[in-house]
């Protein structure tokens, strides 16, 4: 497995990670007549051949116990599946997201998409290992979802130049995914 050896390629990749993180929406832009969710679930795939390629490589320098076939030999089988699913999901739930986005727009589809993702991740953590002080907790996020809707309302008051059909269609596609996450 490649471990960076100094903390300035360490950053380097970090840096160069957080770069390259949205680089999905920006090389859309490159493409001319094709469809915004095709784009991604093609985006998706070669991430993950590239990430095969570089398991195959980088991951498997030297032959100590840390390289990518000795973990994945030495991962339990329920664990590896448990991972193939989680995947899929957050593809799928991806997916859904572009689709949303593709229909409603980003200003709609983003921000109620993280809304429903903070009080459904919060409330779904919290509930299977409750740990810290729980009325802190909840005011946390009832702040965060008073800001959201007021800045929501805030943002309904502007003229947009999309049909209301558009709009709803937009929610319900987002809503759906991040109720399956």
């Amino acid at each position: 497995m490649f471990t960076p050896s100094s903390l300035s390629i360490a950053l380097l990749m970090m840096i160069t990670s957080a770069v390259c993180w949205g680089s999905w929406a920006n090389t859309y832009k490159g493409v001319k007549n094709y469809r915004f969710e095709l784009f991604y679930w093609d985006y998706a795939v070669g991430i993950f051949l590239v990430s095969l390629v570089l398991a195959f490589t980088m991951g498997s320098t030297g032959n100590d116990a840390h390289s990518f076939l000795n973990n994945v030999r030495a991962a339990d089988t329920s664990n590896i599946k448990d991972a193939m699913i989680g995947g899929a999901l957050f593809n799928l739930a991806n997916l859904l997201l572009v689709a949303a986005i593709d229909m409603a727009g980003l200003a709609v589809a983003f921000p109620v998409s993280i809304g429903i993702a903070l009080v459904v991740g919060t409330v779904l953590s919290y509930a299977l290992q409750p740990r810290g002080n729980g009325m802190l907790l909840a005011l946390g996020v009832a702040c965060a979802a008073c800001t959201y809707l007021v800045l929501n309302a805030l943002f309904v008051s502007f003229p947009v130049s999309i049909s209301g059909d558009d709009v709803r269609e937009g929610l319900v596609a987002v809503i759906s995914v991040r109720l399956k996450e």
